[in-house]
């Protein structure tokens, strides 16, 4: 629709305007709308104008479990600071969540201009397998806490930890590891 001076104008056809300031406002349904003001005067009698109007954003609010990792949608870092984002319109979302130590989440979403969507994500812990083994029997440590003795294989989460390895009568050892999911791992002490 086209308002001029606040009045419907039927655009199929030039629309001839008086002297003087008039306002135009343009829109469509799912779109932005454009407002615009030209004046007609004595030398300044034919103007012309050709509107383009954007899609609508789309309002993308979420609910991200665990905090603090990243959002992606079409590609684009978004700012989860806030809890509801605006995100340029796009027929489809492909959206992505992740944080160290979990399993990345993937979804794609097809919208409407406009549209408000509601996404809410749980990240599953990730783990992976690793072995550990030692000259003798060794009780062995992740971040302090007793897993067992060696020789042992467990599954342990994929975030970077202090592996160490304690005997009596023995020097304590002691690794940095980042476990990978689908790699195993064996560390030897």
């Amino acid at each position: 629709t086209m308002l001029i001076d606040g009045q419907p104008v039927d655009t199929t056809s030039p629309i001839t305007l008086g002297p003087g300031p008039h306002h135009i406002d343009v829109s469509a349904p799912g779109y932005k709308s454009v407002n615009d003001r030209i004046t007609i005067t004595k030398v300044q009698r034919d103007i012309t104008r050709s509107y383009n109007l954007q899609p609508l954003p789309i309002l993308m609010r979420h609910q991200l479990t665990p905090l603090g990792g990243s959002l992606f949608v079409n590609g684009k870092r978004q700012d989860i600071s806030k809890n509801t984002i605006e995100i340029p319109y796009q027929k489809t979302l492909d959206i992505e969540y992740s944080k160290p130590g979990f399993v990345t989440k993937t979804q794609s979403q097809t919208v409407t201009s406009g549209e408000v969507v509601t996404l809410s994500l749980v990240l599953e812990p990730e783990f992976a397998d690793i072995t550990v083994t030692a000259n003798i029997a060794a009780d062995i440590y992740l971040n302090g806490q007793v897993l067992g003795a060696t020789p042992l294989q467990i599954s342990v989460p994929t975030v970077p930890a202090t592996l160490e390895v304690r005997a009596d009568g023995y020097q304590s050892e002691t690794k940095s590891i980042t476990p990978k999911s689908k790699q195993p791992q064996i560390y030897n002490f």
